[in-house]
């Protein structure tokens, strides 16, 4: 009746402004406050766009400022929300009588549940996410959204406990800050819901299991959870007390009552947990399970079913969609779908991913009457069936695309209006014969209309067709055929397609014939001569450092890589072996071009086995080669990536027993300065090389009897590291460091030193690829040693 009342009287208030002719501005201004604050709260966004349309002066552009307010804090719910979101709305300058008629709104959406109890829950978790801001600021925050705008003050207790008490998540003064916020709510009256449980039985059942258990994910000696336990004991009534407790503790499982899941998310149960045993969260228990109405129900209570809330730990772990499920499709999981497409960030993603869990067979009868039933109001059926069908394709839907094809009818397009392309976006990984997938896809497009699709690059990642795993010469030609994209092409990331093609569907490293192959097919594509350059040069200019330092770690690969550019150097290292004595005048012979690179090519044929395998006879050519003309092999850069003999025997396990002889004999001749120095194509030095292969990269390497293991070698370049940094600086068994072999000035700069690629230091890199390592032993070596060595140049005049 209220809204009534208003709307009659501001259509009274615009007529009569239309008809007093000689009304003045001034009245006109005088009126805003009583449209902003008396009577815009209680209209809806339609009347009062009917209201903007009449065009009167100043009232037309405050109503749409008030849309345009409007509009804002309804984006703030939104699948696509973010804590960054949140806070550049709380950071807005308000008027304090548009502040107070948006409040009033706000309040009103709130209670006529326009806003659904998810994106409630999920603003509150988003705003409690926001870190380093004035707890001043931080608690109006909250209080705008319980307080004013009636969100669900128990949930945001809830959420703050939860913060409270997670000392391996949260930073100490975050913490702080979530207590005082809850101190602030109640003493405002917050208070958590009446009940609307009442199965105690099974709540003091889980909680004395929970009480049981050996929960490490909680420090109860922390002072600040201690302080929020007192907190939640003394304020609370004794069952929202024992819930708290509870729910902060309680971190997997899907088994409980609806009734009971719902309480706990209120009072701080993270739904979002990961049980690290399997792998999994809540959700996709209950979905893996057939649990179907618990796991719509976690999605109404803010479970994260698309990765993209959950950590970054988690995200990798729970794709609830990569295994075929074991059961039917059920109209249950109709029912679960529409919910996963309401609240998803990308409905077509998320249709794509529901699918994918399904078995084959159940799938295809279904396929497209459940797309069709799917249909976002937002769009029409062609886009829709359009985005289906790219995101199907790009996640390896594996299954024939006929009915796929046949759902989007006569107008399919190539092409969508967002800039994508499907034959870009297919994922050729899983399909069984993607040459007639190709020809199916395009059976009804013209010539121009394939040639423009092949062309597109993908606006997010800058992919062109050629961007693909899995790839085959017949796709090549394919593709080739009807147009001329370029292998030198970039996305947005710097990766050519060499990058792509040489991996497979899981991103590991392709056979190595296949490899050969595929860069042989790159080199025929660059229309190179046959003796232009070698396929390792060839791979080193053309991938990412990514993709090298994958290719190097499996061993096959690097065989044909280094065997490629080490044939040519074979006759002089046998005939060096043969003839020992007269090493120097025979080096001295060769032309500069063989000599030179003379100590690379025995460093990679000793990688591949392809010289004599007596480590004695290896180490004895090395020092030789060493030794020749004061040292000066070991400051040749290899042409194409730069690197000096030194930076390959950092880069091999194989060689590092090489590295000592390296510095041993650079420091006799006077040139060590200069060797460690050296920096790649990349501003890389040996250093920075070691450190980026200190992370754990796994290159799974087939077997004799078949299958395949995890080839790793990150211990190694700890090892190398470690005893690299002693022998620099002078350090004794014990720990304590002596006598640098540089002067302070010279060590400091080649550990400030930053690569070209991130702008990185060597301990940057150090740090970066041991994190989330158990032993941070060698971290904590290079951070002492690197403190000592500036403080020893904060001392030492520069000469």
């Amino acid at each position: 009746m209220l809204r009534c009342y208003a709307l009659l009287l501001l259509l009274a208030a615009i007529r009569d402004a239309h008809a007093q002719v000689n009304v003045t501005k001034r009245h006109l201004r005088r009126t805003l406050p009583v449209v902003r604050c008396g009577l815009c709260p209680h209209l809806e966004n339609g009347h009062l766009k009917v209201l903007a349309d009449a065009r009167v002066p100043y009232w037309t552009a405050e109503i749409n400022h008030v849309l345009e307010l409007r509009e804002t804090w309804t984006s703030l719910f939104r699948p696509d929300t973010t804590p960054d979101v949140l806070l550049d709305y709380f950071e807005l300058p308000y008027d304090p009588l548009v502040a107070a008629a948006s409040v009033n709104w706000a309040r009103q959406q709130i209670a006529d549940q326009h806003v659904p109890l998810r994106m409630q829950i999920l603003f509150l978790n988003h705003l409690f996410d926001i870190d380093g801001v004035p707890v001043d600021e931080f608690s109006s925050m909250v209080e705008t959204a319980t307080i004013q705008w009636g969100l669900p003050p128990g949930f945001a207790m809830g959420v703050a406990f939860r913060h409270a008490v997670h000392a391996d998540r949260y930073s100490r003064d975050h913490r702080q800050q979530c207590l005082q916020v809850v101190h602030r709510l109640l003493d405002l009256g917050a208070r958590f819901s009446e009940a609307t449980f009442d199965d105690w039985i099974s709540l003091q059942a889980l909680h004395q299991d929970v009480a049981l258990r050996l929960n490490e994910l909680i420090d109860f000696s922390d002072a600040i959870v201690k302080a929020a336990m007192r907190l939640a004991r003394e304020a609370l009534q004794a069952p929202d007390y024992q819930m708290v407790r509870t729910a902060v503790e309680f971190d997997v499982g899907d088994t409980i009552s609806d009734g009971l899941l719902r309480a706990l998310v209120e009072h701080g149960l993270d739904i979002n947990a990961v049980d690290e045993a399997l792998c999994e969260t809540r959700f996709t228990s209950a979905f893996v399970n057939g649990h179907v109405s618990k796991a719509a129900l976690l999605i109404e209570l803010g479970a994260d079913f698309e990765n993209v809330l959950t950590p970054s730990s988690a995200a990798h772990e729970d794709n609830w969609w990569d295994l075929p499920l074991e059961r039917e499709m059920s109209e249950a999981d109709s029912a679960l779908l529409q919910c996963m497409l309401k609240y998803s960030v990308d409905p077509a993603e998320a249709f794509s991913n529901f699918f994918a869990a399904f078995r084959p067979e159940t799938v295809t009868s279904l396929t497209i009457r459940m797309a069709l039933e799917s249909l976002p109001e937002i769009d029409d059926a062609s886009l829709w069936a359009h985005r289906v069908l790219d995101r199907l394709l790009a996640n390896g839907y594996d299954r024939s695309i006929t009915d796929l094809i046949g759902f989007i009818g006569n107008d399919m397009s190539l092409t969508s209006d967002m800039g994508t392309s499907l034959l870009v976006n297919m994922d050729i990984c899983k399909r069984q014969n993607p040459i007639d997938d190709l020809e199916q896809l395009t059976a009804s497009s013209t010539e121009h209309q394939i040639r423009s699709a092949l062309s597109t690059v993908d606006p997010v990642s800058g992919r062109t067709v050629l961007h693909k795993n899995c790839m085959t010469v017949e796709v090549y030609r394919w593709i080739s055929q009807r147009s001329s994209v370029s292998v030198l092409d970039l996305d947005w990331s710097g990766r050519t397609c060499l990058d792509y093609w040489v991996l497979d569907a899981v991103d590991h490293v392709r056979p190595h014939y296949e490899v050969a192959q595929l860069v042989q097919l790159f080199w025929l594509a660059l229309d190179l001569g046959p003796d232009a350059t070698t396929m390792y040069d060839l791979v080193v200019r053309s991938c990412t450092e990514w993709t090298r330092m994958r290719l190097e770690r499996h061993p096959a690969v690097l065989q044909e890589l280094y065997y490629s550019a080490s044939a040519r150097f074979h006759p002089i290292l046998e005939h060096i072996r043969e003839f020992v004595t007269d090493v120097v005048v025979y080096l001295h012979s060769l032309d500069a071009g063989s000599a030179g690179y003379l100590l690379h090519g025995a460093l990679m044929s000793i990688t591949i086995g392809g010289s004599d395998t007596d480590i004695k006879r290896q180490m004895n050519l090395i020092s030789m080669l060493c030794c020749y003309d004061y040292g000066r092999l070991m400051l040749v850069q290899w042409p194409s990536d730069g690197w000096t003999p030194l930076h390959r025997a950092a880069a091999h396990p194989c060689l590092h027993q090489f590295v000592p002889v390296m510095l041993t004999w650079a420091s006799r001749y006077g040139i060590l300065e200069t060797l460690l120095h050296v920096a790649d194509v990349h501003s890389r030095t040996f250093l920075h090389v070691i450190a980026d292969r200190l992370e754990y990269v796994p290159v799974f390497i087939s077997r004799r009897a078949g299958g395949s293991y995890p080839y790793d070698t990150s211990d190694d370049f700890d090892a190398l590291l470690r005893t690299i940094l002693a022998h620099l600086t002078g350090m004794s068994p014990s720990g304590r460091t002596g006598f640098p072999v540089l002067p302070a000035p010279a060590l400091r700069h080649l550990f400030s030193a930053r690569d070209g690629l991130t702008g990185r230091t060597f301990l940057d890199l150090v740090k970066a690829s041991l994190r989330g390592r158990p032993d941070d032993s060698l971290i904590q070596m290079s951070t002492d040693i690197i403190d000592a060595v500036h403080g020893w140049a904060a001392v030492t005049p520069l000469l």
